[in-house]
C-alpha cells in the first residue's frame, strides 16, 4: 500500500514498482496459466481421444504448471507479461514415431497442426490453445481488474 505522502517522486515510484511487483505480478502468472490450463483443455484435450498415446496431462504435459512460464516484468511506467507453453514431445514414443517431434517443443506443432513437412490435418488439425489463450485474455480484461483490485488502496 502506498504511503500518504513521499519526499519524492522517485520514493513514490519505488512504492508502486513494489506493489507491482509483489501484488499484481503473482496474481496476472495465476490468473494466465489458468486460463491457458482452460484452453488447453477445450481446444487440445477435447478434440478427440488418442489411440496410439498416453496423455501426460499435468504429469509433464500441456497442462503441467512447470511447462507454463509467465514472466512478467515491470520497467519504465510498462509492465511486460509473457507466458510460454515449453513441453517437450514424449520421448518414450521416438521409436514407434521416428519422424515425430519428441524432443521439441510442441506447442507451436500443436497450434497449427504441422510439423516441418508433415501435416496433421489428415488426423487432427490445428488446434490453437495459444491464440484462444491470448483472445480470452484480451476479452475478459482480467490483466486490468486484477491491476485495479491489487492496487486499490491506491486511489
Amino acid at each position: 500500500m502506498g504511503k500518504q505522502s513521499y519526499d519524492s517522486i522517485e520514493e513514490l515510484i519505488a512504492d508502486l514498482e513494489s506493489d507491482i511487483q509483489n501484488k499484481v505480478k503473482p496474481q496476472i502468472e495465476k490468473e494466465m496459466r489458468d486460463i491457458m490450463k482452460d484452453m488447453i483443455n477445450k481446444v487440445v484435450y477435447s478434440a478427440y481421444k488418442p489411440s496410439f498415446y498416453t496423455r501426460r496431462y499435468s504429469n509433464g504435459g500441456l497442462i503441467d504448471d512447470k511447462n507454463i512460464e509467465i514472466t512478467a516484468s515491470y520497467s519504465n511506467g510498462t509492465l511486460e507479461i509473457t507466458m510460454k507453453n515449453i513441453t517437450k514431445g514424449n520421448t518414450g514414443y521416438s521409436n514407434k514415431f521416428p519422424n515425430s517431434n519428441t524432443s521439441g517443443s510442441i506447442a507451436d506443432i500443436i497450434e497449427y497442426g504441422s510439423y516441418e513437412s508433415a501435416s496433421l490435418s489428415t488426423y487432427i488439425g490445428e488446434r490453437p490453445f495459444q491464440q484462444e489463450t491470448i483472445d480470452k485474455i484480451e476479452e475478459s480484461g482480467i490483466i486490468d481488474k486484477i491491476i485495479e483490485k491489487a492496487l486499490s488502496d491506491w486511489f
